[in-house]
């Protein structure tokens, strides 16, 4: 394989040869991903105890989503997300834990401050919040067309819906989102 200095299409090319079967490819797309994380989540939370294993949930939703990935979009967004959502998930299960252990003052401070900063690059706590409280049809048609990127008849076609039903779906899920948000906000 000729080297690509484009890291994110260099990987679309190895995930794509991943999907027809390739082993060596997808191999070294993990391998080299694991890398990027080591390197990403140090830069992002710091030195964290817990780092390995958020690399390894990323990496196993990286598995599970690997069928979703589209080679006429970018790959780069596409991972990005998995990224995010994993490590926010990670966190706020973490922060779970620590609810019920007595903190040490330094660990909080710390573990306040990374949150805060990876916050500040997704989305904010009010709209996942508002996105989790919509019936789960209505959630997976916004999380399938707003943040994997797919169209209305990609996304219908992975719900099992008509397009024309998972367009209403993602509609109301906007509208419902919308009130809940403006409510929160008064």
């Amino acid at each position: 394989m000729a080297i690509i200095s484009d890291r994110g299409a260099r990987w679309a090319i190895l995930l794509l040869a991943a999907q027809q079967a390739d082993e060596a490819a997808y191999r070294l797309l993990l391998k080299e991903l694991s890398l990027y994380l080591q390197h990403f989540l140090r830069h992002k939370l710091g030195p964290h105890p817990d780092s390995d294993d958020v690399i390894q949930e990323i990496l196993i939703a990286v598995h599970k989503a690997r069928h979703t990935f589209d080679g006429t979009r970018s790959f780069l967004p596409w991972f990005h997300a998995i990224v995010r959502y994993k490590t926010i998930d990670f966190l706020r299960h973490k922060k779970r834990i620590q609810v019920h252990e007595i903190p040490d003052e330094k660990a909080l401070e710390q573990y306040s401050e990374t949150l805060t900063g990876l916050q500040s690059n997704t989305l904010d706590d009010e709209l996942l919040h508002a996105l989790a409280s919509l019936p789960p049809k209505q959630r997976q048609a916004v999380e399938l067309m707003k943040i994997e990127g797919l169209s209305a008849k990609e996304a219908a076609i992975r719900m099992g819906m008509t397009e024309v039903a998972t367009k209403v779906s993602a509609h109301r899920a906007y509208e419902a989102l919308r009130h809940k948000l403006m409510r929160e906000k008064q």
